[in-house]
């Protein structure tokens, strides 16, 4: 069996089978204008072992106008040319003065008198180092030594590489957007996207980190969902708002606190709660701890129905001046800093006092422990 070489002069097959136009040295070349583009013969192209070549099960065929092949005739006649592989060499060498052929579409060979082997196969600096990187994204470990690092670029610039360089072992896929995704020696990944990112799970999605987990957004985060949210925090919820914070809740409430409940309002408006009167909900608290409240300004509260408290420690109560219209009982200890006055009976420690009472230095109380 003769070898043959040639350089493929015409990738768009009629029959869409991967064959193509190969001008053959010695059998084309010898004048050009005899046998132009247009008349040579569609030569099929061999694929490897790895590719099954039947039911479009496997890898397509992959050549382009400039592409350097080597094959044989497997007619007499030497029509018909099976292509067995294609030959990187250096663009611009190894062509017969008579050959002259060029890419019509002036793309390839991209520059004459280079290698045409990929320059990330040859351990060639990084050509997308100069892209913008994320504030906390990691550097790429592109470090290839030739020959470990093995590429697959397409036409338009998309990117595979297996890089085998030892100690620099790494995977990257990149689209031609700039958008990638890199697997690094230790077992680290990159996800790199340069415009939106969408993913849709039809099943469940579980997430499990071992480590910590930082997120950093820029601009708003919406989530909608349509279940229940339980979230278990086996320490602290800290959380710094810089805005307001706006809820509502067409449900319960309900808030077990078994410690302290610090609660510290710096602005003149305080905190509102407001109970429309078509919503008659009730407030029940229980606080097993301490209620401890300093209010420099004044207290207003509106009942529209019943509010029930009860007190198990002592309850201090520092106002300015606290006006009570209706009816209060008090089975422990009630410390006042200043007047106290009512419109109704108090009952402090059984005794009744239909007059008012007052806690502030030198004003006389018939009740002890007032």
């Amino acid at each position: 069996m003769e070898l043959y070489y040639g350089v493929v002069e015409d990738i768009q097959d009629p029959k869409k089978l991967g064959r193509v136009k190969v001008r053959v040295v010695n059998v084309h070349t010898k004048d050009r204008n005899v046998i132009p583009t247009a008349d040579l013969p569609w030569a099929l192209v061999m694929a490897g072992t790895t590719t099954p070549s039947i039911s479009g099960v496997g890898h397509s065929t992959f050549l382009l106008q400039g592409s350097w092949v080597v094959g044989t005739f497997t007619d007499t006649n030497l029509q018909a040319f099976l292509i067995m592989g294609s030959l990187p060499t250096i663009s611009g060498d190894y062509v017969p003065s008579e050959f002259g052929f060029t890419d019509p579409s002036g793309q390839y060979p991209r520059n004459q008198n280079e290698e045409d082997n990929n320059l990330r196969t040859r351990g060639n600096p990084d050509p997308n180092d100069y892209e913008v990187q994320g504030e906390y994204q990691p550097r790429s470990a592109y470090a290839p030594i030739y020959p470990y690092n093995h590429v697959y670029e397409s036409e338009s610039g998309h990117i595979k590489e297996y890089d085998d360089t030892p100690g620099s072992q790494r995977i990257r896929e990149r689209h031609n957007s700039g958008t990638y995704y890199e697997v690094q020696p230790g077992g680290s990944k990159i996800e790199r996207v340069v415009a939106d990112n969408y993913e849709l799970i039809l099943g469940d999605d579980t997430i499990e980190v071992k480590g910590n987990v930082n997120i950093i957004v820029s601009e708003d985060v919406n989530l909608s969902v349509a279940g229940n949210v339980t979230a278990n925090i086996g320490n602290n919820l800290d959380f710094l708002v810089h805005g307001d914070v706006n809820g509502e809740v067409r449900g319960n409430i309900a808030m077990r606190v078994g410690a302290n409940l610090d609660d510290h309002v710096t602005e003149e408006d305080g905190i509102s709660i407001h109970h429309p009167a078509e919503n008659t909900g009730n407030i029940d608290l229980h606080i097993e701890g301490n209620l401890t409240g300093l209010v420099d300004g004044h207290v207003d509260l509106t009942v529209l129905q019943d509010v029930a408290a009860k007190v198990l420690g002592k309850t201090t109560l520092d106002c300015p001046t606290t006006q009570i219209t209706g009816d209060v009982r008090i089975d422990g200890e009630l410390s006042v800093g200043k007047d106290v006055n009512t419109d109704h009976g108090v009952s402090v420690n059984t005794h009744t006092h239909t007059s008012g009472v007052s806690g502030h230095a030198g004003t006389t109380s018939t009740a002890p422990n007032v």
